[in-house]
């Protein structure tokens, strides 16, 4: 079915309750927020793990464990002390290989000149390797239209094709020998004269040769270089381009494209980004479609009816679990052994507490075993209710640095966000495996819910439990 460029695939629903899929499909959606509304869809994930760990070793061991369950890896390399190419090569090998985005959180906020240096240049060279970064709008609009120079600039730069053409000759230069004239030395010899035939390597000629064309060669390198379109995705512009038709999703294919998220709202707590300074901040998204790919806000900023613009939300965390606590304190050495995609270990080991047996379940379609929780159901009763209510409270305290914590649940299906961003909560767990997809199916419920996936699927399964009772 073909559709003009802004309009909805559902007219009935706000952007929000649509699926990530027909979020998408949509014409005008520019093709990083495509990729990766599809990516999510395709993962059934939209959690983002925000990995603030000191090391690279420690870095790509979070990457390696926890990217099945992520759509995003949220980095702060600022604070990484040994960062560098290593580094950023092996987080965009991983990162390829387990099918998410990159996001570093820089935060930018400085004059046009300096983000455009903080953010292509420098030891991290930001714009790289990270599909998506993040920056304040309180130094003016003019901050997007600098970052976005300045990834259109790293972009064309790191996919360019460099074509040389080295020309010479023995004419081109004639530098005589010392005490000699130009081509004095050229000439015949006979064989066991004691003469150098011209052809001998050593002979003045040959040597005059190569002398020339050494000489030429370093005097007549020219380079062209030609953008080379990024395939599937058509020939605008590479920044964040639009796709000109619904083509097959490929996680494969991550577009060669950056993206740009706003700090509109955050959850800290007296934070000053008044309801006046995040409306400005949709104000400026609007007129960079092509860059802007969403927010950092507590709630969907999604109001006028061509917005599509993608949400993550920070502050979230859920009451510990007990099937997967472990019988000491959380995580407390970033020492530990990492498992080579070979399946071979490496790194420091670590002596970690016994683990008292828990109840497993298999994750659906992963083939992994993680600890067996209730499911959510649409309908819970008054004590269940009661319950949630309880544990949703508790992970709402928050820690005594001013962050405040909020629920997957009360952040996808009440606030209307699409991406849940988790630290702590998964970082200091002593089975990240386990709670990143304790967060992960948390989060995705929730969003099924929130398009009517969850509630229809939830009567279905109670029917059909009731019909077989009976």
């Amino acid at each position: 079915m073909s559709q003009s460029p802004g309009k909805r695939l559902d007219t009935n629903k706000p952007i929000h309750q649509q699926s990530y899929s027909n979020r998408a499909s949509l014409p005008d959606a520019p093709a990083l927020n495509s990729y990766l509304l599809r990516l999510m869809a395709s993962k059934r994930t939209n959690l983002c793990l925000s990995a603030d760990v000191k090391t690279t070793a420690e870095l790509l061991d979070i990457a390696e464990e926890c990217g099945d369950s992520i759509c995003v890896l949220k980095t702060h390399a600022d604070i990484v002390s040994d960062f560098g190419d290593k580094t950023m090569k092996g987080l965009t090998e991983i990162a390829a290989r387990k099918k998410f985005l990159l996001f570093e959180d820089r935060k930018f906020g400085d004059i046009g000149n300096t983000v455009q240096t903080q953010y292509s240049g420098g030891t991290h060279r930001i714009a790289n390797w990270a599909s998506l970064t993040n920056a304040h709008m309180f130094p003016g609009p003019a901050i997007i239209t600098a970052l976005k120079s300045a990834a259109l600039s790293a972009l064309t730069a790191s996919n360019s094709s460099i074509s040389t053409e080295i020309t010479g000759g023995l004419d081109t230069l004639d530098i005589p020998e010392r005490g000699r004239s130009p081509r004095s030395l050229s000439g015949g010899g006979n064989a066991g004269s004691g003469t150098l035939s011209p052809t001998d390597p050593q002979s003045p000629d040959a040597l005059d040769a190569r002398r020339g064309s050494v000489v030429s060669v370093s005097t007549t390198i020219s380079q062209s270089a030609e953008y080379i379109t990024p395939p599937a995705m058509g020939p605008t512009s590479p920044i964040n381009q639009s796709l000109p038709s619904p083509t097959p999703f490929s996680a494969d294919k991550a577009p060669l494209a950056r993206g740009l998220l706003l700090l509109a709202q955050m959850s800290s707590e007296d934070n000053m980004l008044t309801p006046a300074y995040t409306a400005k901040c949709v104000e400026h998204a609007r007129e960079h479609r092509d860059f802007v790919l969403g927010f950092i806000a507590q709630e969907t900023l999604n109001s006028q009816a061509d917005d599509n613009f993608i949400t993550l939300t920070p502050g979230i965390s859920l009451p510990p679990a007990a099937s997967t606590s472990s019988p000491s304190s959380p995580r407390e050495s970033p020492e530990r052994t990492r498992r080579s995609p070979s399946g071979t270990l490496s790194g420091h080991s670590v002596v970690r507490p016994s683990r008292p047996p828990t109840s497993t379940a298999s994750s659906s379609g992963s083939g992994k075993s993680t600890p067996a929780s209730p499911p959510p159901t649409s309908q819970p009763s008054a004590g269940s209710s009661q319950k949630q209510q309880q544990q949703q409270q508790q992970a709402r305290k928050g820690d005594t640095l001013g962050q405040q914590y909020n629920t997957p649940r009360h952040a996808v299906l009440e606030k209307g966000v699409d991406v849940i961003i988790v630290g702590r909560g998964i970082i200091g767990a002593y089975d990240r495996v386990a709670e990143a997809e304790r967060y992960r199916k948390e989060g995705w419920a929730a969003y099924l819910q929130r398009i009517g996936v969850g509630d229809s699927a939830g009567r279905r399964k109670a029917a059909g439990a009731a019909g077989k009772k009976t």
